[in-house]
């Protein structure tokens, strides 16, 4: 018993070192996002001199890219701003074209704002000068009475606000808009919700003992995770429509994924409050969980084989954490019963494992390369993640110690205390896989 008080020790110490890196390793990985789509080339380029009038815009960019979730604003040379319509080419949802007007001689900047296909934000400025002549960009910027160049607030948003950066630099591929802070810690608050309701619902729907600890709390995260999930689609809906357009938003598949959870979240909460149902229940709340898969990167990068991959693996997680609450509710409310703990003990060993390869798929997939796994945020993150997965398994080892020891309906405190130090740690990793999704992707 001392060789597992110490292992118990050891994994507290891991997952409280875990935690208290995460805040830093999430800041880093939402600050510097970018996006799979980067602008490649554009009519006109930046810093092009015109002699000639230039009838409409084109935007060619590395990925697929909404019409409808892009503007495009011009400034000319006096500071006047023209909002362009923008419409992709038929068949190519990577090029962007708008007609302008006949434009003065002079500098101009038009300044652009679209959404990749998995949900993230690109802006960017293309400074050019029409005639010969005119006035370089540089001079127009450089007089500081002038506000030529200058995007009005209210036209695309101010760059507190994931705005339009106006400066030329990085006009050639543009810059992420920056992340609203509370988006990522909505997307884990969900996810983890989601997944709670969902797993507890698995277990209360196969034991009477598990479902009598787990009835309150499932009727609360019932209501919780739906709410949270709304809060979560309407926040980013701001961010990439820049208001609350939810029929632009749902031609994404992050957009119509959130919506999915929505949907299938109310449905199973009023057949759980209702007609307390909990296999019905349980199903539809599965379904949540497997819409979740079309979230994040795995919607861009080969979708076919990402988004089964992503599905599955917040499906195993929905069981090892149910299997947790459950196991940590038993324990506190009833004596113990050794077949739930048998039952919770082989869940979570065949959840870790599915979530292992499922991770490992995703990683081979997302990574691209050894290296990217120190050279990135977006590796280190997912190093933090592996390091968690690890500190779970040592969990689990040490569980199932702990549940052969146990008699039945004998003292299980310090299982009990085992176990809720492993639902923190589950957690943390939940907020670092929030982290992922809005992190940079290595090139």
């Amino acid at each position: 018993m001392r060789k597992l008080h110490r292992c118990r020790r050891v994994a507290v110490a891991l997952g409280f070192l875990l935690t208290l890196c995460l805040p830093l390793a999430a800041a880093e990985a939402v600050d510097t996002a970018v996006l799979h789509a980067r602008l490649e080339r554009s009519t006109p380029a930046a810093d092009d001199t015109l002699g000639v009038r230039l009838d409409s815009v084109r935007l060619e960019f590395s990925g697929n890219v909404s019409a409808d979730l892009t503007r495009l604003l011009l400034v000319g040379p006096a500071g006047d701003t023209t909002a362009l319509s923008p419409a992709s080419l038929p068949g190519n949802r990577r090029i962007i074209v708008a007609e302008v007007p006949a434009l003065r001689a002079g500098s101009h900047v038009l300044h652009w704002r679209t959404t990749s296909s998995d949900g993230h934000v690109l802006e960017g400025s293309i400074p050019f000068v029409v005639g010969p002549g005119a006035a370089t960009v540089e001079e127009a910027v450089a007089d500081p009475d002038s506000t030529d160049g200058a995007a009005p607030d209210a036209a695309i948003g101010d760059a507190g606000d994931g705005g339009v950066n106006s400066s030329p630099a990085g006009a050639s591929e543009g810059m992420a808009a920056e992340t609203p802070a509370v988006l990522p810690l909505l997307r884990a608050l969900g996810t983890m919700l989601l997944l709670a309701l969902a797993g507890g619902l698995l277990f209360a729907a196969r034991a009477d003992v598990a479902a009598n600890a787990l009835l309150p709390t499932l009727r609360w995260l019932a209501i919780a995770a739906p709410v949270t999930i709304a809060a979560e689609l309407a926040t980013w809906t701001a961010h990439v429509a820049g208001s609350l357009d939810l029929g632009a938003s749902l031609q994404l598949a992050t957009g119509r994924a959130l919506l999915a959870r929505i949907v299938f979240a109310v449905v199973a909460a009023l057949v759980l409050l209702l007609l307390r149902s909990l296999r019905g229940a349980a199903i539809l709340a599965l379904v949540a969980v497997l819409a979740g898969g079309s979230l994040g990167h795995a919607s861009a990068i080969t979708p076919t084989v990402s988004v089964p991959l992503r599905a599955v693996h917040m499906a195993a997680a929905s069981v090892w954490l149910g299997g947790l609450l459950a196991l940590g509710l038993a324990l506190r409310n009833t004596p113990t019963q050794r077949s739930l703990l048998r039952a919770v003990s082989s869940a979570a060993l065949a959840s870790f494992i599915a979530v292992a390869v499922t991770g490992l798929g995703q990683g081979l997939l997302l990574l691209g390369s050894f290296g990217a796994l120190v050279q990135t945020s977006y590796g280190r993150l997912v190093l933090v993640k592996a390091t968690g997965l690890i500190l779970l398994a040592a969990f689990g080892y040490l569980h199932r110690r702990l549940i052969a020891a146990v008699p039945e309906g004998g003292d299980a405190s310090t299982l009990r205390r085992s176990v809720g130090v492993e639902t923190i740690v589950f957690i943390a990793l939940i907020l670092v896989s929030a982290a992922l999704s809005f992190a940079q992707l290595p090139e």
